[in-house]
């Protein structure tokens, strides 16, 4: 399955190559409606929606509307009644996907459409979720090729040009002279909007890009360390014998059990920022090969983060269990679980039988 996606990745990216140098403003603008109305639920579900629920009073925010059940609400609803809050989330959220629209060529909207991309993200982590880390490495350390390739190999098959720089940057933008020749001005017309946009604060200006790929990929794997920090500190915690202890719970915040508890999640999310950093300075000081201007940030974040965990597991004696099983398998109420520490418990009462019989003359 990892591989089917990455095979997928490489023939929608490649797709969409050809498809821009065709149609550049056609294809970037169906994307930029396909990507509003996505935002439209994304944003409601967790930004607006609960921004309601908490400044309205629960009689309003949480107060029902009867929605007529035929065949066509069947298909849309899945509950035969919707909140008041819900109903003002979707509203808004289209309130604002409207507005980043009709002002997207403005400089100040990458605050919406960072928003939108990160609800969007959110909304993907969410859903998908891995349960073994061999399935997570293999995934991650195959698109860290695919990234490689589709920016720094490509120039080498065509016209020295990046095939994904050339989709992510379609229509983002360029330099014109003015009449007078005495300053150069920065015409922005359509762009991609699966990006996160970071302005530039030096002569050249615009934006620098994050592809959505580069945290829903790590975002991926980050989601399965922070389950498993959740998974030991559930009712038990492992140790190099794999025997389960009690994990009291404080009854009051403490920060200090607060970081045992995510002993893999904290570290793994520095590695991430530690490697998003490199990225920058990458792209800053221009290490590149063939002259390609960017980065391919999995390059940086997926050796940063999966190193990371696999040091910390391979510390606390875990790592082979996270290999071998998956997250379900590894539930101590699990039978698969037990089942391997009664083969153990019935090896060492074995073992403990020999000791106690006296050896024969």
């Amino acid at each position: 399955q990892g591989l089917f996606l990455v095979v997928m990745a490489a023939a929608s990216l490649v797709g969409l190559f050809f498809a821009v140098r065709l149609y550049p403003q056609q294809i970037v603008i169906a994307i930029i409606v396909l990507y509003g109305i996505s935002a439209i639920y994304s944003t409601s579900y967790f930004v607006m929606s609960p921004l309601f629920r908490v400044i309205l009073p629960n009689s309003i925010a949480y107060a029902s509307i009867k929605i007529p059940m035929n065949r066509v609400t069947k298909e849309c609803f899945l509950m035969d009644y919707v909140t008041v809050s819900s109903i003002l989330g979707i509203l808004s959220s289209l309130a604002l996907v409207v507005v980043w629209f009709v002002l997207r060529h403005e400089a100040s909207v990458w605050i919406l459409q960072n928003l939108f991309s990160f609800t969007l993200a959110m909304m993907f982590l969410a859903t998908l979720k891995i349960q073994r880390f061999q399935t997570a490495f293999w995934v991650l350390f195959a698109f860290c090729l695919y990234d490689i390739f589709m920016v720094f190999i490509t120039p080498y098959f065509g016209n020295g040009e990046s095939v994904m720089l050339e989709v992510a940057t379609a229509g983002a933008g360029f330099e014109e002279a003015s009449s007078d020749l005495t300053e150069c001005n920065r015409v922005e017309t359509e762009r991609m909007p699966m990006l996160f946009l970071a302005p530039r604060f030096d002569y050249r200006g615009g934006f620098g890009l994050l592809g959505l790929g580069d945290v829903l990929l790590p975002g991926i794997f980050v989601t399965y360390v922070l389950r498993v920090d959740y998974l030991r500190a559930d009712t038990w915690v492992w140790n190099v014998d794999r025997k389960a202890e009690e994990f009291p719970q404080p009854r009051k915040f403490d920060l200090r059990k607060y970081f045992r508890v995510h002993r893999y999640f904290f570290p793994v999310c520095i590695a991430y920022f530690l490697g998003l950093l490199v990225t920058f300075f990458a792209n800053i000081f221009q290490w590149t090969i063939n002259g390609v201007r960017g980065q391919p940030a999995l390059l940086y974040l997926v050796p940063f983060t999966l190193t990371t965990f696999i040091l910390l597991a391979k510390r606390n004696g875990e790592l082979h269990l996270f290999w071998k099983h998956s997250l379900d398998e590894l539930n101590p109420n699990n039978y698969i679980f037990k089942k391997d520490d009664d083969e153990e418990n019935k090896e060492e009462q074995e073992n403990e039988k020999e000791e106690e019989e006296p050896a024969e003359v």
